[in-house]
């Protein structure tokens, strides 16, 4: 018999304590191979989130990479499309000439794709540093001026034709308003019969063709009109002044729309590649940082 506490316990009772223990030590290996478990599947899930995580921040990158290479692309033919322009109104600035528009939302939805999940994406791939960071923010103002500068385009090639396009109309009104006043000036004062046998029919082809070469209306008809009407000793020198006036109001708008025209393809069109030139270059610095960054990491 042996004593512990008040109780007694006959030979054997140790065996209680025995299972007592076995039962202790089995719940808390138990405990422990469940932690383990917990554990190992905390970090299982983890990784996996992990993973998704860095598969979606690489899929933003990579749509980031596509959208870029796509603006450079087409902001290239496009500022090619200006420089044509350009070109086409140098050499004959009496016609306005459209530009080719190229039909592309690319750029807007590069622009509108600055939010976090783009900025972690890039830090993601690159270094979380203070450098880093300032190459992201200079990334989103080259977007910025692109965009920009490019809306600025567009509205002065709009404005142009609308300015072109009031012009004609008004040159329209004052050769029509010179065509019907022809047959007055020249019967009114017999000093200038002459104008009507040499001038009017020529006057004719011009008014009567459908579409008119404004350039050759203006350079080969108009202008050596009014040097002859204006060197005519005219015994009706009132006539001859109105006659001039009429000239000189088909002459002045064709030349002040010529200018706006030849201005135009100067200040804009033709210096577009050359504002976008450092931009583009840097664009496709970032470009090719992006997809080697994007190969490394798939690697």
């Amino acid at each position: 018999m042996f004593k512990i506490g008040n109780f007694y316990y006959p030979d054997g009772g140790g065996t209680f304590w025995e299972n007592l223990f076995i039962s202790v030590l089995s719940a808390a290996i138990g405990v422990i191979i469940a932690w383990r478990i917990f554990t190992k599947t905390i970090r299982h899930e983890k990784k996996v989130d992990e993973d998704k995580r860095r598969d979606y921040l690489i899929g933003r990158m990579k749509f980031l990479a596509i959208l870029l290479k796509e603006v450079i692309s087409t902001t290239e033919k496009q500022v090619e499309n200006f420089l044509l322009q350009g070109e086409e109104i140098l050499n004959n600035p009496y016609e306005y000439h459209l530009v080719k528009i190229l039909a592309s939302n690319q750029l807007k939805r590069l622009t509108d794709i600055d939010n976090q999940d783009i900025f972690e994406a890039y830090i993601f791939l690159f270094e979380n540093d203070q450098i880093t960071i300032r190459k992201y923010i200079s990334l989103l103002n080259y977007f910025d001026f692109l965009e920009q500068r490019l809306k600025q385009a567009f509205a002065s090639n709009e404005s142009n034709i609308r300015a072109i396009g009031k012009r004609q109309d008004q040159m329209k009104i004052y050769v029509d308003e010179l065509y019907s006043n022809f047959p007055k000036f020249c019967h009114t004062d017999p000093s200038m019969n002459v104008i009507w046998a040499d001038y009017f029919p020529a006057f004719e082809t011009y008014v009567g063709s459908g579409r008119v070469d404004v350039q050759k209306l203006h350079n080969d008809f108009l202008i050596p009109l009014f040097k002859k009407v204006k060197s005519i000793n005219a015994n009706d020198k009132v006539n001859q002044n109105s006659f001039i006036a009429n000239i000189r109001n088909a002459t002045t708008t064709i030349e002040h729309y010529k200018l706006n025209n030849f201005r135009y393809g100067i200040e804009d069109a033709l210096i577009l590649k050359s504002d976008l030139e450092g931009c583009l270059i840097q664009l496709k610095n970032y470009s090719k940082e992006i997809e080697e960054k994007l190969v490394n990491s798939i690697i």
